[in-house]
């Protein structure tokens, strides 16, 4: 997910990248863009190769700049959760949990960090599948932006930042710089956080890595270069 803050508007967009979407990356040709982090990974170079790998190929892709990233696991987004006390989501219809054998009810409820990663993880029993689910997943940003920004979290920001940051993997953003985006964004009203998804198709193509016809999310570009101009201010590189 590309987040992109504007404080000058006080304006947040977020652009969903599925993980199916089809780019190049070096040495492989073209393939599934979760395969960055992946393979860069496998390579013996470490989890921050992988992270680099990430975050260059979405830089390729959105051809933008990336000034910060934060990188987390399963276990770290349930306990980040956990640590800022849940989060507050209210949903139009119920989802069933493939995985957890149960079914969240519509309406307004509180998840603790358990809940909140099997529905961010949740897909299989939407309608429209990853599209679902990555709307799902700003809805809990959304959720987490709610919770962060009152005032009385806000006051308990520095103790708050030192035990996330047990939950983060990789990260470039200081304790400070933390705290400088939290003051950045704590007048932005969270229910007005901009969200889109990568625009694009869904379309199969032959993947180099498997040698085989695979599902791919094909990025319409031309489609992006106008989006872009909205969303980053600017054209993006031609």
């Amino acid at each position: 997910m590309l987040a992109h803050v504007n404080p000058g508007q006080n304006k947040v967009s977020l652009v969903s990248i599925p993980r199916d979407t089809r780019v190049h990356l070096p040495g492989i040709g073209l393939t599934k863009i979760n395969h960055a982090h992946a393979m860069a990974e496998a390579g013996g170079k470490g989890g921050h190769a992988g992270t680099l790998a990430a975050i260059q190929a979405v830089s390729n892709l959105c051809r933008c700049s990336l000034n910060y990233y934060v990188k987390t696991d399963f276990d770290g987004f349930e306990h980040f959760i956990d640590t800022i006390g849940g989060v507050d989501v209210k949903l139009d219809a119920p989802i069933k949990l493939t995985y957890n054998y149960r079914t969240l009810p519509a309406g307004e409820q509180h998840w603790n960090g358990e809940t909140t990663l099997d529905f961010v993880r949740e897909r299989k029993s939407l309608d429209d599948g990853d599209n679902a689910r990555q709307r799902n997943q700003a809805l809990v940003v959304q959720a987490i932006a709610r919770r962060l920004l009152v005032p009385d979290n806000l006051a308990q920001l520095p103790e708050l930042i030192r035990q996330v940051k047990e939950d983060i993997l990789d990260t470039n953003l200081s304790n400070a710089d933390m705290l400088s985006l939290a003051w950045m964004v704590r007048g932005i009203d969270p229910e007005e956080m901009y969200f889109v998804q990568f625009p694009g198709n869904s379309g199969k193509a032959h993947d180099p890595l498997v040698n085989a016809e695979l599902y791919y999310w094909i990025p319409d570009m031309k489609a992006w270069s106008d989006l872009s101009r909205e969303i980053l201010g600017d054209a993006p590189d031609e």
